[in-house]
This record gives C-alpha cells, structure tokens and sequence, in this order.
C-alpha cells in the first residue's frame, strides 16, 4: 500500500516528463545543430544575460520537477533509506532527468535548451526533495491509510475529495501564487462585485451546469460522506460547507497572478450547494448503492460532454471541418498538452483522465459488460471510453470555437483503462460494512 504505488508514481511521472519535453520529438543526429543550440543555452541567464522564458515559464518548470523530487525521496526513504541519503538521491535523480532532456533537446529543431531550464527545474527538485525526505514518508503513509479507511467505511468520501481538489486546482490556475501588494491590489480592483456583470463573460449553460450542477453534486457527495449520526444536520453541513468552499477560492484568488474575484461564482455554487442539500435531504440522500452509481454517471456524462461541446452552436461548413482534422505530429498522443507546456495543461491532463476514470469504473462497478478480469476491464473500457472521446471531439468539427485533438481521444481511452483497471483491482467495499465511529465528514 505504500511502497509500490510510490515506485510507479515515480516511474509514470518520469516518464510523462522526458515524453512531454521532447515532444515532437524531431531529434536529428547532427553535430553542428547540437553545437550552435549548446552556444546559445549557455548565453540564457544565469550564466548569460539573454532570458528566453518568462517568469511563468521558469515557476513552471520549477513546480514541474519538484514532485519528481518529493515522490524519489519519500519512496527512497519509505524503502529503507536514510532521510539526508534520500534527499540527495532524489536531487540527484530530477537533476539527472533535467540534464537528460536538456541535452536530448539539443538535437531538436523546435524545442529551445537553455541553462534557465535547468536551474529552475534543479532548485524544483532540490524543494520537493528536502520535502519528501523530511515530511514525505509520514504524510504518504497517514494519507494512505487514512483513504485505506475511508474506502473500507464510506467510499464517497474519496470521491468528494478528489472532485473538491478538482475545484481547487480550476479555482486557482494558472497556480502562480503572489504576495505582492500591487498585483494583489489590482485584483482586488478588477474583481467583480456586480452579479449581472459577473454572469456576462459566460453563457447560461456555463452556469447551469459548470457552478449550479457542479456544486449541487458535490453537495451530495458530502452530504452522503457525513456520518449519518448527524441526523438533521447532515445537508445543511454539507450546504455550508460547499459555500463556504466557494467563497474561500474567490477569496483565494486574489493572491494568484492575472486572477480576480467574481461575486456570480459564490452566487451560483451557493445556489447549486442549496439545490443539491434539499435535493439529498427529500430522498435522494436514502438512495441505494446501485442507484447512486447510476446518478453520478448520468451527471458525470452530461458534465463531459459540457465540456467538450461548449458553447454548443453548430455550423454545417463542411471546407471549416476538414481544416480542422489533425495533421502530422497532432496525432501523436499528449501533442497538445506537451507543446503547450504549461501547469494549465498538466490540470486538463488530469481532470480529462479523472473524469473519464471514474466513468470508467462506475461502469465496471455497475457489472457493464461483465469484465471480470481487471486486464479485460482495462481494455473494454480503454476502448469504449476512446469510441466516446472520438464521437465528442468529432462533433467539434461543426463547432466554430471548438478544435478537436487527438489528445483528448487518447486520455478518454487512458482514464477509461484506467478506471476499468482500479474497478477491478480495488472494488467497492461490501455495501453493509460498518460504518466509521469518527463522525467528522
């Protein structure tokens, strides 16, 4: 439960890393190329004056390499080593691994290598290293065990809190954190505190179903993760708690460069939070195991394909569609996501592959298809979830604002085999099992 799923954690982050920075992978034997490309790395800074990346490309190389030293060190340290052992280990390894890439990109005519690249993605890992060496062991295995028992009690409470640090990562993205007075006060000026104005950048699908669906859902989520000895007090709970989680991202966002805040935001959740306590305190919070399986799908699938297909207003321009079909290296898998190199598109990454994971395994969980296997479940829904994706990024061909990717395609099919897999690796435990005697959600 600890060791095992921190090697491949390791093994699988590594890997994304040297596949996403090499990517389109236009690596050519010439040494010529690699000399004049190695002339002028050494001329970025800190060695040179030149700066090719700005200071949200340098945060994000720096945050990309820090879990590579956190998961190295804890897994290092869990295994056996000492923590100062560790530590140096796992610098050393995201220090390697960023030499690796800066080297191989040397021989690519599109990537740029620079020394830039390499100090911050050094000082990332050192960071994650110190901090996987020193706290990484314990909070992994507190972590671990803790969902070990929340999954043997109450399941759903895994759920809520993924899809709550879901919100969390859309709340504060681009994730570069300030504490400068003057950025934080000009976010605070261009906030909006007007609810007309707010809802304006959007339409009301967006709304409906981004901020009133959205919270009303996870509203249920944590009024069904609340020990029922809370009685009446179960939905209101988890009204408040979805609004006051609302409120504190707007809040949160202040401190986050090029963010403001948006009064419509905690207007709507709260309205979704409200609908989504009455909802669970009428009936729906005394549904069987079966039928919630069956509701969070359906509102799991009419999420998705909100995501996919809006704004929903489709043109038949058949010359429009064909300019959009992918060419050349956009077939490659994670073409989008790796060349646009940004924490933004490591958080669509993983909310594509959560929510179609977890489509995935409710479907296994629900007996569809009667995979038994976990091999068998990891290939049915690998290419049922791949046929969906294709079906959705399809019908992008007819939306004017909408470009389908093969990306997409293929992390559908991952999270889909993914979440076949776990369904059948790790099921849902018996549904009388006894309940938790802690009654904090």
């Amino acid at each position: 439960m600890t060791v095992r799923p921190l090697t491949i954690l390791c093994v699988v982050y590594i890997v994304l890393v040297f596949y996403a920075s090499l990517m389109p992978f236009d690596l050519v034997a010439d040494g010529r190329l690699a000399r004049e490309h190695f002339d002028r790395a050494v001329k970025f800074w800190p060695l040179g004056h030149q700066l090719h990346a700005s200071r949200t490309d340098l945060m994000s190389n720096f945050l990309l390499y820090v879990p590579i030293g956190l998961l190295v060190a804890c897994r290092w340290n869990i295994a056996g080593g000492r923590t100062v052992r560790a530590a140096i280990g796992a610098a050393a390894v995201a220090a390697g691994v960023s030499l690796s890439v800066e080297a191989l990109q040397l021989l690519s005519l599109r990537r740029v290598s620079g020394v830039h690249d390499v100090t911050a993605n050094v000082l990332g890992g050192l960071v994650g290293a110190a901090v996987g060496a020193a706290a990484g062991p314990r909070a992994w295995k507190a972590a671990a065990a803790g969902l070990a028992d929340w999954w043997r009690h109450r399941p759903v409470r895994v759920l809520a809190l993924a899809v709550g640090i879901m919100l969390a990562a859309e709340a504060l993205s681009p994730f570069l954190p300030t504490l400068d007075v003057s950025t934080v006060w000009g976010n605070v000026k261009r906030s909006t505190l007007n609810l007309a104005a707010g809802m304006s950048p959007h339409p009301w699908d967006y709304w409906l179903v981004r901020r009133v669906g959205v919270y009303a859902a996870w509203t249920l989520l944590l009024g069904w993760s609340i020990s029922p000895r809370r009685g009446r007090r179960t939905w209101p709970a988890a009204a408040a708690l979805g609004i006051g989680f609302a409120a504190a991202a707007e809040v949160a966002k202040l401190l986050v460069v090029s963010r403001s805040a948006n009064v419509a935001n905690v207007l709507t959740a709260g309205c979704g939070a409200v609908a989504g306590a009455a909802a669970g305190a009428a009936g729906l919070g005394r549904l069987a195991r079966a039928q919630k399986i069956a509701l969070g799908l359906a509102l799991l699938a009419v999420y998705t394909v909100h995501l996919e297909w809006s704004p929903f207003q489709p043109v038949w321009d058949m010359q429009r569609a064909a300019d959009k079909l992918p060419r050349g290296m956009e077939w490659l898998p994670l073409y989008h996501y790796a060349m646009g190199g940004r924490l933004e598109d490591i958080r669509l990454f993983a909310q594509t592959v959560i929510l179609t994971g977890a489509i995935g395994y409710g479907l296994v969980a629900a007996d569809w298809g009667g995979a038994r296997r976990p091999a068998t479940a990891a290939a049915t829904m690998g290419m049922f979830m791949g046929l969906l994706g294709l079906l959705l990024e399809a019908g992008q061909l007819l939306l004017p604002t909408r470009t389908p990717s093969v990306t997409d395609v293929f992390c559908f099919a991952l999270g889909g085999a993914l979440g076949g897999y776990l369904a059948r690796r790790v099921p849902l435990p018996p549904a009388e099992s006894p309940q938790p005697t802690d009654p904090s959600p």
